[in-house]
């Protein structure tokens, strides 16, 4: 099933089961079930570093009716099949450790790399006994057009060695490209 565009209908025309089908109940079918949508759960390790890391690991779950957006298992990127306009969010629970920066980005390219859709970078909060950082973050994207590409996110943490997140990446279709 595909969606297919609204129509305008006539006065006193009469309605008739196929138009029902294919311009109401399939769309709406569509908008529930077959739209493009995925949201991905899983731990991940994040590397210690100064930069935007891919994370490795594999997914945990993915939701059912991922589509074409689900590269593979240990992806850390979700793919655009069709122009439209689509939002993305990222939760991102860092493991337990007082020290270092935390950063969460969404861009069109791995590491940060190409157009950043959402960025968050925190610094540990000082002066407030012990110091601490921040155990998560969620960054959401605003509404953005989009072709067929490649949405990729990044996770920053400088605390001195690797640690493994937990993290809830989903992107959702909202519209038809203007």
């Amino acid at each position: 099933m595909v969606w297919t565009a609204p129509r305008d209908w006539s006065t006193d025309e009469e309605v008739t089961s196929t138009n029902m089908d294919t311009y109401v109940s399939d769309n709406l079918r569509w908008l529930n079930e077959q739209r493009p949508r995925l949201t991905l759960d899983g731990n991940v390790s994040v590397a210690n570093g100064s930069g935007f890391a891919t994370p490795t690991g594999t997914w945990g779950s993915a939701s059912p009716n991922a589509g074409s957006m689900y590269a593979s298992s240990t992806a850390m990127y979700m793919n655009t099949p069709t122009a439209g306009v689509y939002q993305f969010s990222l939760m991102v629970i860092f493991s337990t450790n007082e020290t270092g920066k935390r950063g969460a980005i969404i861009s069109t390219a791995a590491g940060g790399a190409g157009t950043v859709l959402a960025e968050d970078m925190r610094m540990p909060v000082t002066g407030i006994p012990p110091n601490t950082e921040p155990n998560a973050l969620t960054i959401t994207t605003p509404l953005v057009q989009l072709g067929a590409t490649s949405i990729h996110f990044g996770i920053r943490q400088a605390s001195g060695s690797s640690m493994t997140c937990s993290v809830r990446f989903s992107g959702l279709w909202v519209a038809n490209a203007t």
